[in-house]
């Protein structure tokens, strides 16, 4: 009886452990579809409020809220940043393979190795120069559009339509930039926490990884 006792209780220890692996893979899988499929929402729904976030992905997202706010650069502006960050998250994780799973506790390690660009790999710093000329031509080419806007409607229809216009030259840009990056393989080590009883994701290491130079 001991025996069989010991042996049952062993076989629930098992079963308690392979169901919380079960449950921290699945977020993590949950967290990569979401990021596959562009959900900026649904990705940082696997977030703890804490998160080291390796991705920088809510990062990004709060400076272009940011930047729409402190400007009123109307709603064109907000879709085409929302749009950008989408564009963005499906390029991070083209495909993705989880290693190991390990649960200690009300704690977890995730180690999976993935293709995709890197976030480093994405550099706007020179996007002055990049549009200059292009923003010239507009400013030559609309200049008379412009000043009948200004005459019938106002200053306010004026620099609407040329906030829409320029949102379009510096997204477009910005996504042909992410578009073109080349896919890298890497790994990434994903450490989570369970808050309120839930797998919460709290730090995204990325590493062994070589851009292209």
């Amino acid at each position: 009886m001991k025996k069989f006792l010991s042996l049952l209780f062993s076989l629930v220890l098992l079963c308690a452990c392979s169901s919380q692996d079960n449950n921290v893979k699945s977020v993590v899988d949950n967290y990569f579809s979401s990021v596959q499929s562009g959900d900026y929402q649904g990705a940082v729904f696997y977030y703890s409020d804490d998160v080291e976030d390796g991705y920088e992905i809510s990062g990004l997202q709060e400076e272009l809220n940011e930047i729409y706010q402190e400007y009123d650069l109307g709603e064109d502006f907000e879709d085409a940043s929302n749009d950008f960050v989408s564009n963005v998250l499906k390029r991070l994780v083209s495909s993705y393979t989880i290693k190991e799973v390990q649960v200690n506790g009300n704690e977890a390690i995730v180690e999976a190795e993935v293709n995709g660009i890197h976030t480093d790999a994405l550099n706007f710093d020179n996007i002055d120069d990049e549009l200059n000329g292009e923003i010239d031509d507009y400013t030559k080419n609309n200049e008379s559009v412009l000043q009948q806007l200004y005459l019938e409607q106002g200053e306010d229809a004026m620099y609407a339509k040329i906030y829409k216009d320029f949102t379009k030259i510096v997204y477009d840009w910005m996504n042909e930039q992410v578009n073109q990056a080349d896919t890298i393989d890497y790994k990434v080590r994903l450490e989570l926490k369970q808050v309120d009883s839930q797998w919460k994701i709290s730090e995204i290491g990325i590493y062994d990884y070589e851009l292209n130079s």
